[in-house]
């Protein structure tokens, strides 16, 4: 909001911003814009299985749509800081997203539509072949195709769930091992972007301390366990004053819990329609549906405002089970090799476990900046990886070497 203030006689405001402002947002008394010709961009590298993110240039299109920022009400220039040969080398539109995004959910919703061909299916922006196969060997890995590519009763449920196969498949198994109300408090969380603040450096020290403090379970378990009790505390207070100076403390988002709240009820419709529709009962969620619960009530009448006792155990088992290829063995030199491959992975500096030994972790995002990490990290048992999903590791080793 703060780019909307209007400037004082003699002052000249200056924005700086991401290729959001390109057409998300208008701003009033543009004159100039400078366009460095490059963005940075979340792509999906379908044959790593990861995000990364990277600096690279713009197409011709998003030139034109950047110099629109400026001389709306009246004249204006954009300058841009680079060649005219370099111009003319872009791009003429930026690419679909389809072919920089990861489209397990796509290959999902087509199986259960009847496609068993997926690799030859007409797609309007087609994805590459290897892509497809990487989609298609991520939705076995979750059970939710069989040995011959059909989709099985998982994978049924997994299309009516609002959230990614990974998480959808975390949600049903927490029912089995009796944890769901837990689970849907986490993968809320995982569901609102930024929700952890970046704190600056000057004061970074200070909230990680008392993020620490705050979340002992975290301190061993990780950064899900984290989430869930940061979750409790905010909802045991009953001010919103109080949250909103609580939150600026400890370096997390208000508004970003109020996300959590609708997103928590949402899926909890979603996972009550389901218990029905496939057990015929209601287990605990039997309050769910109250039509006079309001939007803007914190607690929606549906969550405990005691700190319930956390089953570190069973939710990370459950997270387990959606994000067994997202795990990592302990080394003697204290790095860290995928189970899946044997690729190095770090700890990225945000986790509660930055610095910690485990023996083996799970991380639920994996990016590569400088080097891979392993966001959302959580500290698991070797023994629970063949447990969980032996039909997938049940031959697979990872070398030290």
């Amino acid at each position: 909001m703060k780019i909307f203030e209007p400037v004082k006689k003699n002052q000249r405001k200056i924005i700086l911003s991401t290729n959001i402002a390109e057409t998300s947002v208008t701003i009033p008394g543009i004159k100039y814009v400078i366009d460095t010709g490059l963005r940075k961009l979340k792509v999906w590298r379908h044959q790593l299985g990861l995000s990364t993110l990277l600096t690279t240039p713009i197409s011709k299109a998003s030139a034109t749509q950047r110099s629109g920022r400026a001389g709306r009400e009246s004249g204006g220039k954009c300058f841009r800081l680079y060649k005219e040969n370099d111009y003319l080398r872009l791009n003429d539109s930026t690419e679909p997203e389809i072919l920089r995004s990861d489209i397990i959910s796509p290959v999902l919703m087509l199986k259960r539509l009847g496609v068993h061909d997926i690799l030859n299916w007409f797609w309007l922006e087609n994805p590459d072949e290897e892509s497809l196969i990487n989609s298609l060997r991520q939705l076995y890995s979750l059970q939710a195709l069989n040995d011959s590519g059909k989709i099985t009763e998982l994978g049924e449920k997994l299309v009516v769930l609002p959230v990614q196969p990974h998480l959808a498949t975390v949600l049903i198994t927490s029912i089995e091992y009796d944890c769901l109300d837990a689970v849907i408090d986490i993968v809320s969380c995982l569901s609102v972007e930024n929700l952890l603040l970046t704190p600056s450096n000057e004061k970074r020290d200070e909230i990680n301390e008392k993020r620490r403090d705050l979340c002992i379970l975290g301190n061993k378990y990780g950064d899900l366990i984290m989430f869930k009790e940061l979750f409790n505390f905010f909802n045991s207070l009953s001010d919103n004053m109080e949250k909103k100076k609580w939150c600026n403390e400890i370096g997390v988002s208000y508004k970003g819990f109020k996300n959590v709240l609708r997103i928590k009820r949402q899926l909890r419709e979603y996972m009550n329609a389901l218990i029905l529709k496939t057990d015929n009962k209601l287990t605990d969620l039997e309050d769910l549906n109250d039509p006079n619960a309001d939007d803007d009530d914190d607690d929606f009448g549906l969550f405990r405002k005691e700190q319930e006792s956390i089953n570190t155990t069973n939710i990370l088992k459950s997270f387990l089970k959606g994000f067994i290829s997202n795990t990592a063995m302990g080394m003697p030199d204290r790095s860290y090799r995928t189970v899946t491959n044997g690729d190095l992975v770090s700890i990225h500096p945000s986790s509660l476990l930055f610095g910690q030994k485990k023996d083996a972790i799970m991380y639920i995002e994996y990016v590569y900046t400088v080097k891979g990490y392993a966001r959302n990290v959580s500290a698991v048992e070797l023994d629970w990886l063949q447990e969980v999903a032996p039909h997938l590791l049940s031959t697979q080793k990872v070398s030290a070497n």
